[in-house]
């Protein structure tokens, strides 16, 4: 039951203060809307950039790492395009810029750049979407200025761009020119080492000058077998120091000569002119004993080459490509939404600002009634109590008019200064 009188209470509190309630509600509804139509307009354009393509020139550490299987693994340090986007619309740089080409200093009656510039900051935005397309929203009294501030944050960020992308490849461009020379230099150097080397051991091509070093040396055999069998027919019906024995004798001493000299690459000046020819041709065969470690050494020559003529080909190609970035003078952001005057104000919010207005007032009017009632009840019942009250109302009335004075005793000393 007295949970129900408290409400009797509360409606009655309600009834007997509705017309200073609504009489207040209607009064500030009112002068809300007044001031939100006296309030000066706003208005808000958009422009949205698409988020610019990976560059995959040159050996950046995102283009090496782009066939590594990282997955979905954030990398602490790497940025996408779009993000250097909004720090580049977000700078210090630009800013100056747009405020020196639309001349903001004057309209934002800003005392220094530095000035104009944080107003500028306060009305653009920038953001990025989870695809990476940038927007950028700029805000301010006329719509035609509004789309104009918005188009030249882009034509800066454009500009801007393509001086740092022109600085970078410079820079890649001067790198890879000192790495060329010096791979030139290498290429050079491996070259004449391997040169050096075929001429000192008449290794061409070893695999084949073997096989035909082999075959040589089955020939060589085979005649000597030969010759040894004629020896040992003389042999039998003649003496050893019978010239044509002592003449087969020779030709196979001079024939295992030559068959050491292809195995060994050793031997003296063969005994025989008719084994002259042979032995000349026999040099340009590498020695048997000698093939594991000269074709060691030729492979690790020419594995070196081939390593120096892989780098010439990819430092030539990158720098080509170095210099055609620097000398490109292109525009290097694509323009998705070019921001247009805006035909309806972003603010202010009529109907926002009289419903917030009208419930505070509801809000204010109902919480004074409520007070007011409890105070006559407190007088009537707790007339100790509503003293106290009284006292402490007066107390805080004393020094708001004490602060009040003082504010208007120093400005008046200031007039006067």
């Amino acid at each position: 039951m007295a949970r129900d009188s408290n409400i009797f209470e509360y409606l009655h509190v309600l009834v007997k203060w509705r017309k200073f309630i609504l009489l207040n509600f209607l009064i500030v509804c009112l002068l809300a809307a007044i001031i939100s139509l006296i309030l000066p307009k706003w208005y808000r354009a958009t422009t949205t950039v698409l988020p610019p393509e990976e560059q995959t020139f040159g050996m950046g550490l995102s283009s090496m790492l782009g066939d590594l299987p990282l997955g979905g693994l954030g990398i602490p340090g790497i940025t996408t395009p779009g993000i250097m986007y909004v720090a580049i619309l977000e700078s210090r740089t630009v800013r100056e810029r747009v405020v020196q080409k639309l001349n903001l200093m004057d309209i934002y009656n800003s005392k220094n750049m530095e000035e104009a510039v944080r107003t500028l900051g306060t009305r653009t935005r920038v953001e990025i979407s989870e695809e990476g397309v940038v927007q950028l929203q700029a805000t301010d009294r006329m719509p035609q200025r509004a789309a104009s501030i918005a188009n030249a944050y882009v034509q800066e960020l454009d500009r801007k761009n393509t001086e740092l992308n022109v600085a970078q490849a410079r820079n890649n461009r001067i790198f890879i020119e000192e790495r060329l020379a010096q791979n030139k230099e290498a290429l050079r150097t491996a070259e004449e080492d391997l040169r050096h080397f075929q001429e000192k051991y008449k290794a061409i091509s070893l695999p084949e000058q073997t096989a035909a070093a082999l075959e040589a040396a089955a020939e060589v055999i085979g005649e000597m077998r030969t010759l040894e069998v004629k020896r040992d027919v003389l042999l039998a019906t003649m003496k050893p120091t019978n010239p044509n024995v002592v003449q087969v004798q020779t030709q196979i001493d001079a024939l295992q000569n030559q068959l050491e000299r292809m195995e060994f690459g050793a031997g003296g000046k063969p005994e025989s002119d008719d084994s002259t020819e042979t032995d000349r041709n026999s040099e340009i065969y590498v020695p048997f004993s000698e093939v594991p470690t000269i074709g060691l050494e030729l492979a690790r020559l020419m594995r070196e080459l081939k390593i120096q003529e892989v780098i010439f080909e990819l430092l030539t190609s990158q720098y080509e490509q170095a210099k055609i970035q620097e000398a490109k003078d292109t525009p290097t952001v694509q323009v998705l939404d070019q921001a247009v005057p805006p035909e309806k104000r972003t603010k202010p919010k009529r109907k926002v600002i009289v419903i917030v207005a009208g419930i505070c007032s509801f809000f204010l009017s109902t919480s004074y009634a409520f007070l007011k009632e409890y105070l006559e009840r407190l007088n009537r019942t707790k007339n100790t109590d509503y003293q106290r009250v009284q006292g402490i109302s007066q107390a805080i009335r004393s020094d708001l008019n004490w602060l009040r004075e003082n504010i208007l005793r120093r400005k008046r000393k200031n007039a006067q200064e």
